[in-house]
């Protein structure tokens, strides 16, 4: 099989390389080419038996465009450039298969693509906050073979607008791993210490993002100990140089799972995932396209109030509500009992690739 995986976003990225894993466990002998539309795509770099494409590009937004200023700075760098090569490098080949995961875009360079089948995994819109244009959907009908959504609301309302789609569960669910057999649903442990992840973001912005929060931190309880995620391709050292006052580690993501009571995120997925696995969000307007105060307030009301947005520019302001929600115990036991409701249970990928299986096979 010669399939081609088109992911448009960071989290986009994580999402199709856990898909590849999965395929290549079931069918090793397939041929994998991979397409990263607005990253450098290094999280595929130690990827094993996968092709990548050479025309790779760094998006200055990371693939959110949500104002003229962000879509001046994407044409001031080259994005019809980028996009175009890649198009021109994919259309080389012939693909019994294209997977585009992302937005409408990444369905969009998938149907220029020479594919007998077209699956589209949409995780940038759900009907929960934000339903797909009646355009999109007039497309989707014609070019996907079959959507794969993030959430069974938006399965029935394609299937209701005559669209093969269907949930399967959350792939994001499906990239952590929590080792604690239940998270704590109250603020405070016996030994009465707090502890606070820090998720500042994984892409140019979160340098900028992480001083925001040492300051917000500087207001809140020196008694609170802090696990900070770092990305991989985030300067440590940089990080490191930001002043705190609280006792903080630096750690993978899934260790921050396995040992957080709450965290400060100015994440997309990775915030999703905290959710999933029980842990409740902090969430505030951000430098850059990818921390607006809207796209937050979407992702709280995608995740039930999981993740909650406070107001403000105000470092001091942040922080009087910061600890006010710590100790929201009400707020800790909903996301604590219904976390993994809202983001679904793990194994989507499996289910995910044995029904792209059935296709080939049909």
């Amino acid at each position: 099989m010669n399939i081609l995986f088109i992911s448009n976003g960071h989290g986009e990225d994580a999402i199709s390389r856990q898909l590849v894993s999965v395929f290549l466990a079931l069918h090793p002998q397939s041929d994998i080419h991979i397409m990263p539309l607005v990253g450098g795509g290094q999280i595929f770099d130690k990827t094993p038996s996968v092709t990548v494409f050479e025309s790779r590009w760094n998006s200055p937004s990371g693939g959110f465009i949500g104002s003229f200023s962000a879509l001046f700075s994407e044409l001031k760098a080259g994005v019809l450039k980028a996009h175009y090569q890649q198009i021109r490098e994919a259309r080389f080949y012939r693909f019994d298969m294209v997977v585009a995961i992302g937005d409408f875009f990444a369905l969009m360079v998938a149907r220029l693509v020479h594919s007998k089948y077209r699956v589209f995994i949409p995780t940038a819109k759900s009907d929960l906050f934000q339903p797909h244009f009646s355009i999109e959907r007039f497309f989707i009908r014609r070019w996907a073979s079959r959507v794969f959504t993030r959430d069974q609301v938006t399965a029935d309302s394609l299937v209701s607008r005559g669209i093969s789609a269907k949930y399967s569960g959350n792939i994001m669910m499906d990239m952590t791993q929590p080792t604690r057999s239940s998270f704590k649903a109250r603020t405070e442990l016996k030994d009465g210490s707090f502890v606070v992840g820090i998720l500042p973001g994984s892409r140019e912005e979160a340098y900028t993002n992480f001083e925001q929060i040492a300051k917000i931190l500087h207001s809140c309880p020196k008694t609170w100990r802090l696990c900070i995620a770092a990305p991989p391709q985030l300067d440590l050292k940089r990080l490191q140089s930001v002043s705190i006052e609280q006792t903080h580690t630096y750690c993978i993501f899934q260790s921050l799972l396995d040992e957080v009571d709450m965290v400060i995120g100015l994440s997309g997925t990775a915030n999703e995932q905290c959710v999933g696995c029980g842990i409740p969000v902090i969430a505030f307007q951000g430098a850059g396209p990818q921390t607006t105060r809207r796209r937050f307030a979407e992702q709280s009301k995608l995740l039930l109030g999981g993740v909650r947005l406070v107001e403000g520019s105000n470092s001091a302001i942040i922080a009087k509500q910061v600890i006010k929600l710590s100790k929201d115990k009400a707020w800790f036991a909903f996301v604590h009992d219904h976390g993994v409701k809202i983001m679904g249970a793990s194994g989507a990928s499996q289910r995910i690739v044995k029904e792209l299986s059935c296709i080939f096979e049909s």
